[in-house]
């Protein structure tokens, strides 16, 4: 999933914090706050008769701390919400890379660390962490831009003509790589978010880039050996053009640990009925002896109509929503899947006003209807399906 709009960390850091969270480090959970009043459950046992669960699961469950609104109310309540409904928080960057900072292995801006230590206090002490950052532009096209006093700014002049296989870009990434990865201790760590996309865009680009994963990944192998280390495919860009992109998969295949996907199908398939049996395999069958992982994914609950395809509605319905849970769970637990990352809890109408004002590419509107939470606060049953697989033992 791809954010403008000074990407999920300005919303989730933008509102009202404490000052004692502004620099330094922070204890994990310490401003962590359960607030029964905004969490929400259903008052009534839904009917899942329907459904069968099995007795355990063996992956992780969690959700990113996007605020379906830029107000601290806003963030409170997802922070809430996402640390009772799972047991592992997200934290996806996708705002750009503090270049100069990191090359010279100094001191992040005030800002940056605001934004971090903010995070981790909201993060229940209990949580495990999937920590996702990349080197990719928002559209991943081309490198990431200069996260200094706000977040995907243009690159410094020094920095424009570098490439991916640089060494200056691949000190620095390796320095902010780690300087994150010990800032948030994280249980699984992502170094490149949808990377697939790249080779699509740029074969030429993507080359270099190979030269940067290459470093990135034996420079944290060798200070991390424990640590799951990982890029994340897009799975729609994969199996829409398969005969390009295996080769693009098979290239990056040695550089990480997981078979880590991001997908939402919708766009391909409205009724999650009419996914293929192999739309998940086709791509980790590429490395049968790696975990898989769902990086990230959502279904629509509501009809998206977008103008930039003609004004056409693509269909989505709670029931759509649920079946797509369900087909995803089920098939992730006859695998050996290590987490499962829905990246929305609750829909965002509210933000997608002032995003549209602020002339945001329609495109990110997309997932707006996807929480498990509708607009008002009112849980959909695709929640208590969720809640009732996180109830089950791993």
């Amino acid at each position: 999933m791809i954010f403008l709009f000074g990407s999920a960390s300005s919303l989730i850091t933008g509102c009202c914090a404490p000052l004692n969270i502004l620099t330094g480090n922070i204890p994990r959970g310490s401003n962590s706050k359960y607030d029964p009043d905004i969490i929400v459950i259903f008052d009534e046992q839904p009917s899942l008769d329907s459904y069968t669960f099995p007795g355990r699961r063996s992956f992780d469950m969690g959700f990113t701390p996007f605020p379906y609104d830029f107000t601290n109310e806003a963030v409170e309540f997802t922070f809430a919400n996402i640390n009772y409904h799972s047991d592992m928080i997200v934290h996806h960057f996708d705002n750009g890379i503090p270049w100069e900072e990191a090359l010279n292995d100094s001191k992040m801006g005030r800002n940056i660390l605001h934004d971090l230590n903010n995070r981790i206090s909201r993060t229940g002490a209990d949580k495990d962490i999937y920590l996702g950052v990349t080197p990719l532009s928002t559209y991943r096209d081309q490198l990431a831009g200069y996260w200094g006093e706000s977040e995907n700014m243009e690159l410094p002049d020094k920095w424009k003509s570098k490439s991916f296989s640089d060494p200056d870009i691949i000190k620095a990434y390796l320095n902010y790589c780690r300087f994150m990865i010990d800032k948030f201790e994280p249980k699984y760590f992502a170094y490149g978010i949808e990377v697939n996309m790249l080779g699509q865009h740029d074969p030429e680009a993507f080359r270099d880039y190979l030269v940067l994963v290459e470093n990135i990944y034996n420079g944290l192998k060798s200070s991390y050996p424990d640590l799951p280390i990982f890029l994340t495919i897009q799975l729609e860009t994969f199996n829409n053009d398969f005969e390009k992109q295996k080769d693009i998969i098979e290239s990056i295949i040695p550089y990480t640990d997981y078979i880590a996907i991001s997908s939402y199908p919708f766009g391909n398939f409205g009724d999650p009925g009419d996914i293929p049996d192999d739309w998940f395999s086709r791509l980790y069958n590429m490395a049968p002896e790696k975990p898989v992982a769902i990086a990230e994914t959502a279904f629509l609950a509501e009809d998206l109509i977008l103008e930039i395809f003609n004004g056409n509605t693509i269909k989505g319905n709670q029931d759509y929503q649920i079946r797509y849970l369900d087909l995803l769970f089920n098939q992730m637990a006859g695998i050996d899947c290590k987490f499962i990352t829905w990246f929305v809890i609750r829909d965002y109408d509210q933000l997608w006003l002032s995003m549209e004002e602020q002339g945001v590419d329609e495109i990110f509107k997309s997932w707006r209807d996807t929480g498990l939470i509708d607009e008002s606060g009112n849980p959909r049953l695709a929640l208590e399906y969720w809640d009732k697989w996180l109830s089950l033992s791993e």
